[in-house]
């Protein structure tokens, strides 16, 4: 984001010859800032080549010809070569704190169980749809994605497709509707519309079917990383074609009610995000006895990929080929009994007028479920994100929270590509320290490297990047010769932060004036906002060469798909990335826990098997700071033993310390996306 300069500024002199194309008149702010910055870095250079004139480099460092030759190619560089991004960015805040969340009103106390990962989360499911399907009158599913095979129980496996036939045909009284977010190339009636390619197929099958066996064969010997890419690693998870047919027979179909729902914005902007729209919401509504109807709030889909345990264990569900196959999968979801059952019927009811055009409205009551009101005592409630331009819940909530945080925020999230959250984080932090109180953050992403889809990870990189930096007492790094230096951060934090990119040198300009720091490369960070990959404990990869097996230095990822958020005593979960997508086009869900006690329980699931021990130490509120001290001491050891080849006993790793390019941020920004 770039915007103006704050400092004190050179002025362009007018007498410069025009001919110096690196020093033309500047004719904007953004010109005006980016030669602030050309000045400074210059000025470092020719300090750090005095500074160094008679030492030798040492080994693995650069020379001073080699930075003397770097420095004058900077000097002739044209102004338009520049790109320079500054901390936070123009849209803070997005939101004025209100202060803590309201309290909830008794009528919503409710009865609610945390669910980690797939194994429990289809479990809790299931058990529900059995009950659901002897008895029930309605059961709706609205779902991103419903795979006509996926398997709801194992072992054995159970067909969610025959589940449903069966349920319909031994329950005469059970209507289902299934809502489904219908992509571009669908048809409102589910057939493909355009030839899409079967994304679940390496790569190579879909070029032989369209270029030919020949051709792709020549395409794959000449660009031989393209063997190793499939198309879903390109472009993220996208949904196939659902096959309604299997879920009902011809003496039940009447009772299958199957939408498709799209949203594509009727007046496009000049951007991606015309198309780009999709409903991300994740939940399923039923009748149970006893409870009288249950909730599920998900933040993942209805596919087999989805299939894990907890603990992740080192032989993986079986699933379908996908770029991720190798890896586990971390997700979350919450169990609800209450007054959110109401709320979320109502949105399902809004969406799928929305999607046929005619109203869902039961027959002789208010709502379509009917829960016990006296059942549990936990202060829950409904967030949503409306399409496009309609109310954002989940947001405010996420704002308000942060800004009102006083002892710790956990948050688990597949993204971290929006600048108002990290911007939310790192201001909170500083002024609570300027408050003379602590802040424990800590931020769990999957790793770049199986990040999907990809155009997501420079954002989420520029934004960790930020928080480290603005934050962390304590930075190493290394200088324009390679050499690893540490700079303590100033009280009061750095004046600014901003990422620049000339001729393909990506480093960071920490502060402004005489005290002006340049990062290279960090190495990193000690202190502030702690942000982590996940791996699958006791697990190495490994590859064969000459018969043998080698072992790497490269853990089994585990993807990381939940939505999650923990903020002192109450937290979120639901199906809201921290990206664009999420926060300002998509349809999106999320529960809300206003709980110590559930919060504990949530963190007693989430904690623990993140240490890689199986104890059953319960976590409480009281004692999060000394949970998350262990969760950080335990990433650093799992560090340790990955470099020496040692299978690592935690799940948490230090997320990569990676400067990225401000020229693929700018072209990311210039798509709209």
């Amino acid at each position: 984001m770039r915007k103006k300069d704050s400092g004190e500024t050179k002025e362009w002199s007018p007498n410069k010859s025009t001919e110096d194309t690196s020093r033309q008149p500047a004719t904007s702010i953004v010109e005006q800032s980016i030669f602030d910055m050309r000045e400074g870095l210059l000025k470092h250079l020719k300090n750090e080549i005095r500074a160094r004139k008679d030492s030798k480099p040492r080994r693995g460092e650069r020379s001073v010809p080699c930075i003397k030759e770097l420095t004058r190619t900077i000097e002739k560089a044209p102004l338009e070569e520049w790109i320079v991004s500054d901390y936070p960015g123009e849209d803070w805040p997005p939101h004025v704190p209100r202060g803590p969340p309201p309290r909830i009103r008794s009528e919503k106390f409710c009865y609610v169980t945390p669910l980690v990962d797939g194994e429990e989360i289809y479990k809790s499911l299931y058990d529900d749809l059995v009950q659901a399907a002897q008895t029930a009158k309605h059961i709706f599913i609205a779902m991103w994605q419903l795979e006509t095979d996926f398997v709801i129980e194992k072992p054995p496996e159970k067909l969610l497709a025959q589940f449903i036939t069966d349920a319909l045909a031994n329950n005469p009284d059970l209507q289902v509707y299934i809502l489904l977010w219908r992509p571009p190339w669908v048809s409102p009636a589910g057939v493909s519309v355009v030839p899409v390619p079967n994304l679940s197929d390496p790569l190579k099958n879909f070029l032989e079917s369209t270029i030919g066996p020949q051709a792709t064969t020549q395409l794959l010997a000449r660009f031989r990383f393209l063997a190793r890419l499939n198309l879903n690693g390109i472009l993220g998870e996208v949904p196939g074609i659902f096959d309604s047919s299997r879920f009902s027979n011809q003496q039940t179909s009447s009772r299958l009610h199957v939408a498709w729902n799209d949203n594509i914005d009727p007046k496009p902007p000049k951007t991606l995000d015309a198309i780009r729209g999709s409903h991300h919401q994740k939940f399923v509504l039923m009748d149970v006895p006893g409870d009288g109807a249950s909730l599920h709030c998900l933040g993942l889909n209805f596919a087999n990929i989805y299939w894990d345990s907890i603990n992740h264990a080192p032989t993986p569900y079986p699933r379908p080929h996908h770029p991720k196959e190798e890896n586990s999968w971390h997700d979350t979801g919450v169990r609800v009994v209450g007054q959110p059952i109401h709320e979320f019927e109502m949105e399902f009811r809004r969406r799928w007028e929305n999607a046929t055009g005619t109203p869902l409205r039961p027959t002789s009551s208010q709502y379509f479920f009917n829960y016990s009101p006296t059942h549990g005592h936990v202060p829950t409630f409904s967030k949503f994100n409306k399409e496009r331009a309609g109310s954002k819940e989940v947001n405010t909530w996420y704002y308000d929270a942060i800004s009102s945080a006083e002892r710790y925020v956990y948050l688990e999230n597949q993204y971290f590509s929006i600048e108002a959250p990290a911007n939310a984080l790192v201001d909170r932090y500083l002024r609570l320290e300027r408050a003379g109180k602590k802040l424990d953050v800590a931020v769990v992403l999957p790793h770049p490297s199986v990040m999907s889809p990809f155009l997501e990870v420079p954002k989420s990189q520029e934004n960790v990047t930020y928080m480290r930096l603005a934050t962390a007492n304590e930075i190493w790094y290394r200088d324009v010769f390679g050499t690893l230096k540490m700079v303590r951060r100033p009280k009061g934090g750095w004046r600014s932060i901003r990422i620049g990119t000339i001729l393909g040198i990506k480093f960071v300009e920490l502060g402004r004036g005489a005290n002006t720091k340049y990062l290279f490369k960090v190495e990193k960070t000690i202190g502030g906002i702690r942000v982590y990959a996940m791996v699958r404990p006791g697990a190495l990869k490994t590859k064969k060469v000459l018969g043998k097996k080698i072992v790497l230095r490269e853990p089994v990822w585990v993807y990381v798909h939940s939505k999650a958020c923990v903020v002192d005593d109450t937290y979120t979960i639901g199906s809201c990335n921290i990206s664009k997508q999420s926060f300002e086009i998509d349809s999106e869900a999320n529960v809300v826990v206003d709980d110590k006690e559930e919060t504990a329980r949530l963190l007693t699931k989430l904690w623990p098997p993140l240490l890689g021990s199986k104890t059953t130490k319960n976590v409480t509120t009281a004692d999060t700071g000394v949970w998350l001290k262990e969760l950080d001491n335990s990433a650093r050891r799992n560090m340790r033993d990955i470099k020496n080849k040692v299978n690592p006993t935690g799940m948490l790793v230090d997320y990569p310390y990676t400067i990225p390019s401000r020229l693929t941020l700018d072209l990311i920004d210039a798509l709209g996306i």
